[in-house]
């Protein structure tokens, strides 16, 4: 099981040999990709043929989490065989913006918004969870507030500052995409956002 971030391709190799481990050279290899539920299209093949040393390579496209095999169709003198599925995990791409870097304490809210990408996936009808996290100096991260996207991916929250201590404090936020069933990225983070308190 491979780990990946969300838009990068992966190659994708091996080696096909005789069972005295001599190469089969120029033999054709179909490569399977079989993608998470929630991913459009499901599935998707290509060919390729293996080098005089019998290996094989090939670049898989970026797109959601799947399941990789290769498979040697046979020919009349070679049985067909085929090696063990590769799973590629493909964390979710979230993005968090703020409409200020400061936040004046008992003033206007501060509104977040964001975006989870959705290359890949069928459309979301019921839109994703995403939990608003934040820190200060000395502090771990911690939940605020649970959204929910609209069938685009989008999401938005005003957050109004109303603790005088938050003054002259730098905070920081992110927004966590926890995926569900029918998702077919993992769970990720946005980068951070620093807000300050005035």
């Amino acid at each position: 099981t491979r780990a990946i971030p969300f838009g990068h391709g992966m190659p994708f190799s091996g080696r096909l040999q005789n069972v005295s481990g001599a190469p089969l050279g120029n033999q054709e290899i179909v490569v399977t990709e079989t993608f998470a539920p929630g991913s459009q299209p499901v599935r998707r093949t290509a060919v390729v043929r293996t080098g005089t040393d019998g290996s094989f390579s090939i670049q898989l496209a970026p797109g959601p989490s799947r399941e990789v095999s290769a498979a040697f169709p046979g020919t009349r003198t070679l049985s067909r065989s085929s090696g063990r599925s590769v799973s590629l995990d493909v964390l979710a791409s979230v993005r968090l913006r703020a409409s200020a870097g400061a936040a004046k304490v008992g003033g206007p809210p501060i509104v977040f918004s964001g975006s989870v990408a959705q290359t890949g996936a069928a459309p979301l009808e019921e839109g994703l969870p995403v939990e608003l996290q934040f820190r200060y100096p000395g502090a771990d991260w911690s939940g605020f507030r649970t959204v929910q996207t609209d069938a685009h991916g989008r999401f938005r929250y005003a957050y109004r500052f109303s603790d005088d201590d938050s003054r002259g404090v730098r905070f920081q936020f992110r927004a966590y995409a926890k995926g569900r069933e029918g998702w077919p990225y993992e769970p990720a983070y946005s980068r951070p956002i620093a807000v300050t308190g005035r």
